[in-house]
């Protein structure tokens, strides 16, 4: 093979496309598979901490970070070194080519990558976007929402904002979960009764919003409530004798759901939903488009969801 010399700008410009590519360059596999697990072990740390610890999100993401980017930095300056190190009649491997540093960063990284964000997705964290009218003022349409869907998210708890299917393969709906399991609950003009606490509507104004799905603007009274604590805003008709009512039995294995704009029917379907069906919490919104305009909501980036 041909003896070419290493340079460390390269050796660290290769760390910096992906962990372990500047170690290759430089003739050093095994430690070109230690910092790619170095720097994959990122992951490894946001499933402890987020998955089997059942942690919060933060400690997760820095149990990710940590590690990932140390990994990945020590990769650079490592390799960096290793070249420098490298005697002049470096002779060349069979992996010190264009095509095999792009394969190991296509399959070592890309693919890994690509496979655990999957993998995240479908067991702990997802993103569904929001387009109908019927979490107002909570949510609007074009909120792109970070749902938790690991196993302790799922036990429906008063006050949750959760996603659910309403048949088996369906697609994830929102709403707020308003009653669970053995509970009676009543929706008045007024307020919501729950087992027999009531809880009244305090007013905060009044409000005017454009359906999604397009025509006149709707006027509605915007007010408060508190459900196990959990303070939230809701609107309904501004006439009280305009306002929907009713009342609910909660069985075994189910909870009541509605929307919190209770002036759409659409936020008063399916209701009594079987708690398996609950998918998980939604816990913020992540980014917001307008549908209508096209506009991004900066100022509802991350915006807590309660």
């Amino acid at each position: 093979m041909e003896a070419k010399r290493r340079s460390p700008l390269v050796a660290g410009l290769l760390g910096l496309v992906g962990p372990g590519l500047g170690q290759l360059y430089c003739g050093r596999p095994l430690a070109a598979l230690f910092f790619w697990l170095f720097a994959m072990s990122g992951w490894a740390g946001f499933y402890i901490v987020y998955g089997a610890a059942q942690g919060s999100l933060p400690a997760a993401l820095a149990a990710f970070v940590i590690p990932s980017l140390a990994g990945w930095l020590g990769g650079i300056v490592h390799a960096a070194i290793s070249a420098s190190r490298a005697s002049e009649g470096y002779e060349l491997r069979w992996y010190n080519s264009v095509a095999a540093y792009l394969l190991a960063w296509l399959c070592l990284f890309c693919a890994a990558n690509w496979a655990f964000v999957r993998l995240t997705r479908a067991n702990l964290l997802t993103t569904v976007l929001f387009v109908s009218d019927t979490m107002r003022p909570t949510l609007l349409p074009g909120d792109a929402l970070l749902v938790d869907l690991r196993s302790s998210s799922r036990i429906p708890r008063c006050g949750d904002v959760v996603a659910f299917r309403e048949s088996e393969g369906g697609d994830l709906r929102i709403a707020r979960v308003v009653g669970i399991e053995g509970q009676s609950v009543s929706v008045r003009a007024d307020g919501v009764e729950v087992d027999g606490k009531f809880h009244r509507y305090r007013h905060v104004g009044q409000q005017a919003y454009n359906r999604v799905s397009g025509g006149e603007s709707r006027k509605v009274l915007d007010v408060e409530i508190s459900l196990d604590d959990v303070d939230h805003r809701l609107f309904v008709e501004s006439e009280p004798a305009e306002r929907r009512t009713a009342e609910w039995k909660i069985g075994r294995g189910r909870v009541l759901l509605l929307g919190d704009n209770r002036t759409e029917a659409l936020s008063w379907r399916p209701a009594l939903v079987d708690a398996k069906r609950i998918a998980g919490r939604v816990l913020a919104v992540r980014f917001s488009r307008d549908p209508a305009t096209g506009r991004v909501r900066r100022e509802r980036t991350r915006m807590r969801v309660e």
